[in-house]
């Protein structure tokens, strides 16, 4: 795909953090994308790559030995990897979304002990972050302090018992809280689940906490706080997955031929095309602008939302218009766009369920 104008909306590190980024997403991992696919397993091998290029380095400040690069890096590094492989991206936005908690939350002894390992790649954060939904979160804190008791399961947490470090949404009475708990501590256990939409490297889990001991991190602004991260990097991933797609499938369209004809010079399928591209470009436009005012400290809570909604409906429709361009062979697993289509259709965190975004948005629509 051509050079957008939108990078112009990145900084000198950033654009070099990208260059770094489109690198290892074109050597490491589009060539071996469908294996892990295929395979489901955890790439361990690629996340001492992600390590050692020091990309979960992008969230820490300067002043911690990190890259100060802030939401804007993460949201980049993510849509870049996710253009090559969605487990990829996937795999470094449950990292960085567990280093940001950290950063930002209020236990600093929480923070001195795990944020080293969690930079290095040594250790694994993971966010339990739905809110109470039956079926997938009940989790319930019992606070004394900065420390907490935890009790209930959540599902759909990444990394399954490989996490050193969880990061879980709780209520205290009616209220939201932001709390950690550290695997070693006892209470906590972990069952292995098997997603059917793809994504099946992150190993989810479903985790149960019966009095555990963990951490207040921080109340009800702390949980909107790491809401509105979530919402940037999932809206990254949906964006990186569907330029993949696309990009798989203009390859395609120039290569196959019908009637004599590339299926590039049918107007059906530059239609197809055509569309996908407008609405992921739309879609970056304001993931870029939300992260950037988001990392000034400007109120973005409704253009945050406005970015995941967007991005996630780019995403889905970008992968959609893949497969049709793909025809019949669009469906099946010998084509990377039909992993595209299932990792498109992932949910997130909790942090993105309709009703809630169509809440943040019309908030902001008052005068």
């Amino acid at each position: 795909m051509e050079a957008s104008a939108l990078d112009g909306l990145l900084t000198e590190d950033l654009l070099l953090v990208q260059g770094s980024v489109r690198e290892l997403a074109q050597t490491s991992v589009s060539p071996r994308a469908e294996l892990w696919d295929h395979h489901g397993g955890f790439p361990a091998e690629f996340w001492d790559e992600l390590a050692g290029l020091g990309l979960f380095s992008l969230l820490v400040p300067d002043s911690e030995g990190g890259s100060g690069l802030g939401l804007l890096g993460a949201v980049v590094a993510t849509s870049t990897l996710s253009e090559g492989g969605g487990l990829a991206g996937a795999m470094f936005l449950a990292q960085s979304a567990a280093i940001y908690a950290l950063i930002r939350g209020e236990d600093t002894s929480a923070r001195a002990r795990n944020l080293p390992t969690l930079q290095s790649g040594e250790a694994k954060g993971a966010v339990a972050f739905a809110g109470p939904i039956p079926g997938v979160s009940s989790v319930r804190a019992e606070v004394d302090g900065t420390r907490v008791r935890l009790f209930g399961e959540h599902a759909m947490v990444p990394f399954g018992g490989r996490a050193a470090l969880h990061v879980a949404r709780a209520l205290r009475g009616d209220e939201p809280v932001l709390t950690s708990f550290e695997s070693g501590g006892g209470g906590g256990r972990h069952s292995t689940l098997t997603p059917t939409q793809g994504l099946a490297g992150l190993e989810f889990a479903s985790v149960q906490w019966d009095a555990a001991e963990g951490r207040l991190l921080g109340g009800a602004a702390h949980v909107v706080d790491l809401e509105d991260a979530l919402r940037l990097l999932v809206a990254a991933f949906h964006v990186g997955v569907g330029r993949g797609a696309v990009a798989h499938a203009v390859r395609y369209a120039e290569e196959r031929k019908q009637f004599g004809l590339e299926l590039s010079r049918f107007g059906a399928m530059r239609e197809r095309l055509a569309e996908a591209d407008a609405g992921l470009e739309a879609a970056r436009a304001c993931l870029y602008l939300a992260a950037r005012e988001k990392d000034r400290g400007a109120p973005s809570r409704a253009m945050i939302a406005r970015a995941r909604w967007l991005s996630a409906r780019a995403g889905m429709a970008a992968a959609d218009h893949a497969v049709q361009v793909y025809g019949g062979y669009g469906y099946s697993r010998e084509y990377p766009v039909e992993r595209a289509y299932r990792e498109a259709r992932f949910l997130g965190f909790g942090e993105g369920l309709a009703s809630d975004l169509h809440l943040t948005i019309s908030q902001g629509l008052r005068p």
